[in-house]
């Protein structure tokens, strides 16, 4: 599988995650998958505001953007931490999600790593 094919469906999959827990926010702060970096300071505020009162949403966001990280650095040796993690979280979507990586471990790794 070509590396951007690969990155753009883990990319995918993430969204789907989170698509159907995050807040009803209307800014992108309410989207849990989006890169913090390129929010204003006051989505983040409100982010943060979000995630304080919901654990199970803060864990998400935690492993989402962890994930987010890994593929955009690339980072094969923290895919397996992340998915001890997401196996851990007992969150179904992001144990799932585990389970599809792990099943097509070979094609995500060369994803990570082939040019």
């Amino acid at each position: 599988m070509p590396c951007g094919r690969l990155l753009r469906h883990l990319s995918l999959a993430t969204v789907t995650v989170a698509a159907g827990h995050a807040s009803s926010a209307s800014t992108r702060a309410g989207s849990v998958y989006a890169n913090p970096d390129q929010f204003e300071p006051y989505e983040l505020t409100a982010l943060q505001d979000i995630l304080e009162g919901e654990e199970r949403l803060a864990i998400r966001y935690e492993l989402l953007q962890r994930l987010r990280r890994l593929i955009a650095h690339r980072s094969v040796p923290h895919l397996d931490q992340w998915l001890e993690d997401a196996e851990a979280s007992d969150i179904r979507a992001l144990v799932n999600l585990s389970h599809r990586i792990q099943a097509d471990r070979v094609a995500v790794e060369n994803g990570l790593t082939l040019p």
